[in-house]
């Protein structure tokens, strides 16, 4: 019967491993092709509804799916440049324009700081899981017993775990600078008429 209980949990674990082993690989070329995206916000590209954000180099592009012959650009020295063209921009439209592209590109560095986070967990994870089959066996030849293997099996996914929470804790702030971006988006449309002309800004 303990025996039989061995292999069960053993071909369990295996299963576990494999799997572990397929998404962090997907996620390894992701972070290969500098892609990574967490809840929708890709480090490299946003996409909010049909209007896209992207960083390019150091400058900020925004376009829309069905006007793609119309572009908004905000460079890395917050000129404001709409289909070409810079736009003069008094005081209070500039401070909106800098506080844009300042949010914005510490939404970049946070989500993309996030997802190789993410992958190292998911790392540790399958490491977790390649250590249990080692204590499987470890049980079937030594006086290492099954209490033994659940409290170590324990202790090392309490740290992914928590690990994990702080992840998830970052996120959620990456959530409120989102909302915080649709609504500064709002008010430099009110504010500055070239995106007000815009018919998708």
């Amino acid at each position: 019967m303990r025996n039989r209980l061995l292999v069960i949990r053993f071909l369990a674990i295996t299963a576990i491993v494999v799997m572990l082993a397929s998404v962090s690989a997907q996620a390894g070329r992701h972070v290969h092709h500098d892609d990574w995206s967490l809840s929708g916000f890709p480090s490299k590209t946003c996409q909010i509804g049909d209007i896209n954000i992207e960083m390019h180099d150091q400058d900020i592009m925004i376009t829309h799916e069905d006007y793609g012959y119309e572009q908004v650009e905000i460079t890395e020295e917050y000129e404001l440049i709409v289909d070409g063209k810079e736009i003069d921009l008094d005081p209070a439209q500039q401070e909106l324009v800098e506080e844009f592209y300042d949010l914005y590109s510490d939404m970049y560095l946070r989500a993309r700081s996030i997802g190789k986070e993410g992958l190292a967990i998911g790392i540790e994870g399958a490491k977790l899981g390649i250590n249990a089959i080692g204590r499987v066996l470890k049980m079937a030849f030594t006086d290492y017993d099954e209490d033994d293997f659940e409290r170590d099996m324990e202790r090392g996914a309490e740290v992914i775990e928590a690990k994990a929470e702080v992840l998830e804790g970052r996120a959620e702030e990456l959530e409120e600078m989102a909302e915080d971006l649709q609504d500064l988006t709002y008010e430099m449309c009110e504010e500055i008429p070239a995106l007000a002309a815009l018919d998708w800004f």
